[in-house]
């Protein structure tokens, strides 16, 4: 596990902040200077990625000598060696998916394009190509998490439907040869496939397995419990702070479901034993917190649902509640 702490400060915990290489011997975290790199057998020895400042959703390479990352300022789709050197750019757009990307074993890197549809374009660089959705916004439907499964054929991904929150979204399989989905199940968000044979996802501060057959493609068991206290934020966005190897190492950010939680239009506490306090009554669109170290003061950012529709941020006291 890693704490998120003032040593580690794991920034973009709205998107993939933490990754792992597929043979386990790799951790990539981000952080506001860069992407941070640590050996798995020695933790407290860092690298920093030069040139990926403010870098988000991070996947390695199949090889596990790239990562693939997104850069939030420009939208642009990177990747950097893990030896250091120059970032490259693979794709140019503006708004690029905070829910994506996964590097597949085929050579290309799949992606959702901010929940308006599925893409993939080749990992050196080219033109994307939509599998699902055309990249136009939706009322009814939001695709995310894209995770290429290794028999060359399928692509999990999560599908939240208008109404439902995203630890409700439903578990489709695709089949990129015949263009066809397979439902799963409903339940769960940013799911990964294990080569031990299961599906593991995210669902309320805890990672949950299913039994899953990836030639049949078919479910072959009912869930189980599988790890506790796993930081994400809880129903209103769709990434989660874990990553698994291709030998099943599995790392996770330390946490709940947000300690401080935007619950509807109040400002909540998400207590230690599952009971919800209001920390702040005042009504507001917020949408992603911080909490200081000290735990006496919470930064909330209330999105451009706000007063005359302009994002602002507020300081809380957790003690006064003001």
């Amino acid at each position: 596990s890693i704490e998120n702490n003032t040593d580690v400060r794991i920034t973009g915990t709205r998107n993939h902040g933490l990754t792992i290489s597929p043979d386990g011997s790799l951790i990539a975290t981000t952080h506001d200077t860069g992407i941070l790199l640590r050996r798995a057998d020695n933790i407290e020895q860092v690298t920093l990625l030069e040139g990926t400042e403010r870098a988000n959703a991070l996947s390695f390479s199949p090889e596990g000598d790239w990562i693939a990352y997104v850069n939030p300022v420009e939208g642009w789709l990177m990747k950097i060696n893990v030896a250091g050197g120059s970032p490259r750019q693979v794709l140019d757009t503006s708004g690029f998916s905070r829910f994506g990307p996964h590097w597949g074993t085929d050579g290309f890197i799949y992606f959702t394009d901010g929940g308006t549809g599925i893409a993939r374009v080749p990992e050196d660089g080219g033109t994307p190509e939509y599998l699902l959705g055309d990249g136009e916004n939706s009322d009814s439907l939001l695709y995310i998490n894209a995770f290429r499964l290794p028999d060359e054929q399928s692509l999990l991904y999560g599908a939240v439907r208008s109404g439902t929150d995203f630890d409700n979204a439903e578990i489709w399989l695709y089949d990129i040869k015949t263009g066809e989905s397979r439902y799963l199940f409903t339940g769960g968000k940013d799911v990964r496939y294990l080569p031990s044979g299961h599906l593991v996802y995210f669902c309320r501060s805890k990672l949950f397995a299913r039994p899953f057959d990836v030639k049949s493609g078919q479910i072959t068991g009912d869930y189980f419990p599988s790890m506790d206290d796993v930081w994400g934020v809880a129903r209103t966005t769709p990434s989660t702070q874990y990553a698994v190897s291709y030998n099943c190492t599995l790392i996770k950010l330390l946490g709940r479901a947000s300690t401080a939680v935007a619950g509807g239009d109040k400002l909540n506490w998400l207590m230690s034993d599952g009971t919800i306090d209001v920390l702040n009554s005042d009504l507001r669109y917020y949408w992603s917190v911080a909490i200081s170290p000290d735990g006496e003061h919470v930064l909330a950012w209330q999105n451009a649902g706000a007063v005359n529709g302009t994002p602002s941020i507020w300081l809380v006291d957790a003690v006064l509640g003001t």
